[in-house]
C-alpha cells in the first residue's frame, strides 16, 4: 500500500526539525525553537508543492487527494506570504 501525502508530510516534516537541529548543534549553537519549527515547516510543504504541480498536468489526481483543500489553502498562504514580502522590501 501506498502512503498517504499526509504519512509522507509527516515524514519530511521530522527530517526538516532533524536537519534544522543538527545543522545548528554542528556550528556549536543550540538552535531555537523558531529555526525547528521554520525547517520543520518549509520542509512539510515539499510534497504537498510536488502533488500541487503533478494536479496541474492531470487534475484527475485532485480527487485522490484527501483535505485537498488544506493543501490548497497552505499553497495560498504561502503565495501571499511570499507576495508580502516581496512587496515590502
Amino acid at each position: 500500500m501506498l502512503p498517504t501525502l499526509s504519512q509522507i508530510t509527516v515524514v519530511f516534516a521530522i527530517a526538516g526539525a532533524c536537519l534544522g537541529f543538527g545543522l545548528h548543534r554542528i556550528e556549536g549553537e543550540g538552535p531555537s525553537l523558531e529555526v525547528v519549527l521554520s525547517k520543520l515547516l518549509s520542509a512539510s510543504l515539499i510534497p504537498t508543492g510536488v502533488m500541487l504541480l503533478l494536479c496541474a498536468f492531470d487534475t484527475s489526481l485532485l480527487s485522490s487527494v484527501e483535505d485537498v483543500g488544506l493543501y490548497i489553502a497552505a499553497a495560498g498562504i504561502m503565495l501571499l506570504v511570499v507576495a508580502i514580502r516581496t512587496l515590502s522590501k
